[in-house]
């Protein structure tokens, strides 16, 4: 029967360094190694187990592979191998193949631009703590990845190969020179394998620039960042399948409390990468098992209630307009900052009161282009009441039917009548110039409303 392997198994000849930064990284290394190995041995146990001791040929092949293993487990031999497979993987956080499974370009290592700052979401708004940094190439290789991964003291083994740590040399071998060479080797894995090169797989895309008089492009090759993406599928693996987002869209369902609420994530599409060889586009991506979440990057999906005529009223400015929800939400903002005793037009009140007007009158607008979706000569019925300017503005596809109503609409006035009804409307609600604090204050509201009423006449324009 195979035993499973011990630590001692993997003890070295020499002595344990005194050195304690060194004796450290030696216990996390044949750490790593013994887990790897441990695998690799209860794979062979269940081959063991399954042979009769009448296949004596066939167990003295599983005990020779059983030592094999474990010699090429032992801390020396292992890394002198990984240092020679380190040449076959590459670090990078944009990987063209996540682009196309056949481009065969250059990937990219970005830490991200700082100087950018916020306005622009990469890598550099992930912490360096929380960034992951991917590993592309043979995939009989990507165990190195994960050695070099191997944290110590808060750094990985492959930020104290790149400088030459010697504690790490001492924990390689006796050998200085040649841990040198095996750290030199792996520090190579996060340089660029050649000069930067795109392909005809890789997405393309000409921007336009100007030298002088004369008008060229640069060849843009924008690469998929995988760094990004892992972040993301991490953060929406939490809030979907962890215990605790679980638990709080249970107590939803039951109608119970619970300490805090979750997240969920409408119309999100997934996107496979790999087959069934995820490896091939990179560690991360098998991490994900060629998983990518993507979020819907859609116009808005514009609900409005159904619109009705407005019949049995003479101006859409008695109640219809003033009745609606947002007219009513944008108003009563105005109101509270009245009650709370600041000034119409003090300082950021004024900018909030001309924001108030700017958004009544995009409303004002929406509300007449629901109108105009009615059935044409909806005015015609008994009960439409509106003055004649409202039907105009109102219902402009009547005209096609009715001669004596086309002439109407073609008449001009009718624009300034609804202009002048809409600004006596707004004045009295958002308090008329004379209550404003002073004649500055009262010209400049002028001036603004001016303004307003100008633009809001180009777009009844439209209906002439």
């Amino acid at each position: 029967m195979i035993q499973p392997v011990k630590d001692s198994v993997l003890a070295k000849s020499s002595v344990v360094p005194t050195d304690a930064r060194s004796a450290r990284f030696e216990a996390a290394i044949r750490g790593f190694l013994h887990k790897r190995l441990q695998l690799k041995l209860d794979v062979l146990q269940k081959q063991r187990a399954k042979l009769k001791d009448s296949q004596a040929d066939k167990v003295r092949e599983i005990e020779h592979k059983r030592k094999k293993e474990i010699a090429r487990h032992q801390l020396e031999e292992w890394i002198a191998d990984a240092a020679r497979r380190a040449s076959r993987i590459e670090q990078a956080t944009h990987i063209l193949k996540l682009t196309h499974p056949q481009a065969k370009g250059s990937n990219l290592l970005a830490m991200g631009n700082k100087a950018i700052g916020e306005t622009y979401v990469g890598t550099h708004t992930i912490g360096r703590d929380d960034l992951r940094l991917d590993v592309i190439g043979d995939a009989a290789a990507l165990d190195v990845a994960a050695f070099l991964r191997l944290r110590v003291d808060g750094k990985s083994l492959l930020d104290y190969a790149n400088s030459q740590d010697p504690a790490l040399a001492a924990a390689f071998c006796e050998d200085r020179r040649q841990a040198e060479k095996w750290m030199e080797a792996f520090g190579r894995l996060a340089q660029p394998r050649g000069p930067l090169a795109s392909h005809k797989f890789a997405k393309q895309v000409y921007w336009p620039v100007t030298e002088g008089s004369k008008a060229k492009y640069h060849l843009l090759a924008p690469l998929f960042s995988t760094s990004i993406a892992h972040y993301v599928w991490k953060i929406i693996e939490e809030d979907r399948f962890s215990v605790d987002a679980q638990n709080a869209r249970a107590a939803r369902r039951a109608g119970a409390a619970y300490p805090h609420g979750y997240r969920t994530y409408p119309d999100l599409a997934i996107q496979r990468v790999g087959g069934a060889n995820p490896q091939n586009a990179g560690q991360l991506n098998l991490e994900r098992n060629g998983k990518n979440y993507l979020l819907p990057s859609l116009p808005p999906t514009w609900r409005s209630e159904r619109a009705h005529p407005p019949l049995h009223v003479n101006s859409i400015f008695d109640h219809l307009f003033g009745n609606r929800n947002r007219v009513r939400r944008a108003l009563r903002a105005i109101h509270q900052l009245g009650d709370g005793g600041v000034a119409a037009d003090s300082g950021p009140a004024g900018h909030i009161r001309i924001g108030v007007a700017r958004e009544l009158r995009d409303e004002l607008l929406q509300f007449a282009a629901e109108l105009h979706e009615l059935k044409a000569g909806w005015t015609l019925d008994p009960d439409c009441r509106l003055n004649s300017e409202e039907q105009c503005w109102l219902d402009p596809r009547r005209a096609a039917q009715d001669e004596s109503f086309a002439a109407l609409c073609r008449a001009n006035g009718w624009q300034d009548a609804i202009c002048a009804r809409y600004a006596n409307w707004l004045n009295a609600r958002l308090g008329k110039p004379a209550a404003l604090r002073n004649q500055t204050e009262a010209a400049h509201w002028a001036s603004f409303l001016d303004k307003e009423l100008h633009m809001t006449r180009i777009e009844l324009s439209c209906h002439d």
